[in-house]
């Protein structure tokens, strides 16, 4: 898995996006029209989101060449902020949301496998679905550096579940710093199901994290403790359930 980008952006042009109170969409009018026109004149463009929920962006995302999401960072956000773009050291967070990328459209990381979307040619009462559109999902965030997955392995083939006595096995993950800059990075471990017999599993479940630095071309093989118990699901009857498989 090659999961970065990039060197740090030399230069950038700010449109600030007015905001309304009570409003969840950033306007779509003049501050959009400044975009378009600094994009036509092969400006770097570098969106920064200051806001304490997410709103939907309309297309901004597309015509930028990296944004930052600082959420509210307080009274130095500024400086903190500053010193990222300018590439004094490199982003390394992780979206703790799925972010929107329509109105009244939320899809959160846990939803059902099932959950989908309305076809976009039929509008509200469209015959297809589809899967629903985000912004960026949970757990997205980029580097300067890039990082690179390998020799995923799981410590046992068979494990045998008792109520009394949860079978214990490690998952490991090597991780490299493949590119020429110091940085931390958050590695995310997933169980993934496609059905349950009981109930629809949800589309992801986040099992572990563990946040490492890493100096450039340094490796490091992460280890996550795991048991069946966090295999485990609450069925509809409120009981919790392990299946085979």
């Amino acid at each position: 898995v090659d999961n970065g980008p990039s060197e740090p952006p030399a230069s950038w042009a700010s449109a600030p996006i007015p905001e309304e109170l009570g409003k969840e969409a950033a306007p779509a009018g003049g501050s959009m029209g400044r975009w378009l026109a600094l994009a036509a004149a092969g400006a770097t463009l570098v969106v920064v989101l200051v806001e304490g929920r997410p709103r939907t962006l309309h297309g901004l995302p597309d015509l930028a060449d990296a944004v930052v999401h600082a959420m509210v960072p307080g009274p130095q956000g500024g400086p903190a902020i500053a010193s990222l773009l300018y590439g004094e050291y490199a982003p390394s967070g992780r979206l703790p949301i799925t972010y929107p990328k329509d109105e009244g459209v939320t899809v959160p990381h846990w939803h059902r496998v099932t959950q989908a979307c309305n076809g976009a040619a039929g509008g509200f009462l469209a015959a297809t679905t589809e899967d629903c559109a985000v912004e960026w999902p949970f757990g997205a965030g980029l580097s300067y550096t890039r990082f690179v997955y390998s020799a995923v392995t799981v410590s046992e083939a068979t494990v045998r579940h008792r109520l009394d006595s949860p079978a214990r096995f490690d998952v490991t993950v090597r991780v490299t710093n493949a590119g020429g800059m110091a940085a931390q990075h958050s590695v995310l471990l997933f169980l993934v199901r496609s059905y349950q017999l009981r109930l629809t599993p949800d589309a992801q479940t986040l099992l572990a994290f563990e946040k490492v630095h890493l100096a450039p071309r340094q490796t490091l093989v992460l280890r996550f403790p795991l048991s069946t118990d966090d295999l485990m699901y609450v069925g509809s009857d409120l009981l919790r359930r392990l299946e085979n498989g």
